[in-house]
């Protein structure tokens, strides 16, 4: 199995949570939209101002963006795969060994908190329109998230470098101690 194989099997199973993430939401958004629904131009209370068509299309917006994020993964993962795993490699990224698994792996890992920091910033901006207020909860996480997963796809030969260099010195330390 090629590194590029293994990718594209992460890239949907990415797809597939996130699907699964937007099924898991979609009933609670249903019964939020209801609720919001029936008290259609009346003050919400501990909530200022009334139900705004904004608002709904706001709360709507999350499951959806899951579905079309996690389809698109799942129809595009070839077209994503060649974008994440360095074309110069070739078959010499086979033959290398494991070190182009992790690469693999970790460039892939890094567009799933990508895709996950982008639905922080979604849901960041549905709680400031529907509370009408900035949820800080969100944006620290959202941030980290963003960061993580660009770091992660733009450095995964990095990490990994990192990641081999540490456990080389926690081998010599262990070796030295005893």
């Amino acid at each position: 199995m090629h590194p590029r194989d293994l990718a594209q099997i992460l890239v949907k199973i990415g797809g597939l949570i996130f699907i699964a993430h937007g099924l898991i939401g979609l009933p609670s958004t249903v019964l939020t939209v209801i609720g919001r629904l029936s008290r259609w131009g009346q003050s919400v209370p501990g909530f200022p101002g009334t139900t705004t068509e904004l608002e709904l299309w706001a709360l709507g917006v999350v499951p959806i963006s899951y579905f079309a994020v996690g389809f698109g993964l799942l129809c595009g993962a070839g077209w994503i795969v060649d974008r994440i795993v360095d074309q110069r490699r070739g078959e010499l990224a086979f033959q290398s060994g494991s070190q182009a698994w992790e690469e693999t792996a970790v460039a892939v890992l890094g567009l799933y908190f990508f895709v996950e920091g982008i639905f922080g910033v979604v849901r960041l901006a549905v709680a400031a329109l529907t509370y009408r207020s900035y949820v800080m909860d969100f944006g620290v996480g959202t941030v980290l998230e963003l960061g993580f997963g660009i770091i992660l796809m733009l450095r995964a030969r990095g990490v990994v470098a990192l990641r081999r260099r540490l456990i080389a010195f926690r081998d010599r330390t262990k070796a030295d101690v005893a």
